[in-house]
């Protein structure tokens, strides 16, 4: 009972990390280039990236909500 709630409390906090990696990434997809004056090929490196950050932030989150909801707490 009590390594189920620390689990769930450790994939609580990762949860919450990589969910704000995620929306910034998505709002520097939005956005794009955060330079003054980016180039269409800044704009372009720059939607890669955060593409590919997404991807990086969004699996984690996923395999953190699948291992929360594994080890339900029951009260």
């Amino acid at each position: 009972m009590r390594k189920a709630k620390i689990i769930r409390f450790i994939c609580d906090v990762l949860i919450v990390i990589f969910l704000l990696g995620f929306v910034f990434a998505l709002f520097w997809y939005l956005c794009g280039s955060f330079e003054m004056m980016p180039t269409d090929e800044q704009q372009e490196k720059a939607r890669i990236g955060a593409i590919l950050l997404m991807i990086v932030t969004g699996v984690p989150c996923g395999a953190c909500i699948a291992v929360r909801r594994a080890y339900k707490v029951e009260l």
